[in-house]
C-alpha cells in the first residue's frame, strides 16, 4: 500500500523520526546456515510466520555497506526483493548479490 507523505512523495512505508534502520530487521536470522533476505518487514514476517528463517532490508536501496558481513555464517542467502514493474526490486537484488557473494540466490 502506497503513502503520500507531507511533502507529497509516494512511499510503501513510512517510519516515525527517530527509528533506526541501521540495522536488518530481524536480523538474528542473519547467521543461520540458510537466510532469506526480504525487501520490507511485511514479506520478512509473512516467511517467519511460515517457518522460514528471514530478515529484511528497508527497501532495496538500504542495504548498508558491509552488511554482507552480517550473512557470513549462512551457507546460502535467498534474496527475495519485491518485483517492481520498472525492474528496481531486481536490480537492488543483483547489486546486494554482487555485494554477498557465490552463496547468494535471487528469488525471483
Amino acid at each position: 500500500m502506497d503513502r503520500i507523505n507531507k511533502n507529497n512523495e509516494k512511499r510503501k512505508y513510512l517510519k516515525p523520526n527517530g527509528v533506526s534502520t541501521e540495522h536488518l530487521f530481524n536480523e538474528g536470522d542473519a547467521g543461520k546456515s540458510e537466510v532469506f533476505l526480504c525487501e520490507g518487514e511485511i514479506d520478512t514476517l509473512t516467511l517467519l510466520q511460515n517457518g522460514y528463517p528471514a530478515c529484511g532490508v528497508y527497501g532495496m536501496r538500504s542495504f548498508k555497506e558491509g552488511w554482507e558481513k552480517k550473512l557470513d555464517r549462512a551457507k546460502r542467502v535467498f534474496i527475495a526483493f519485491d518485483t517492481d514493474e520498472n525492474e528496481a526490486g531486481l536490480n537492488g537484488a543483483l547489486k546486494v548479490a554482487k555485494r554477498i557473494g557465490r552463496k547468494a540466490r535471487i528469488i525471483r
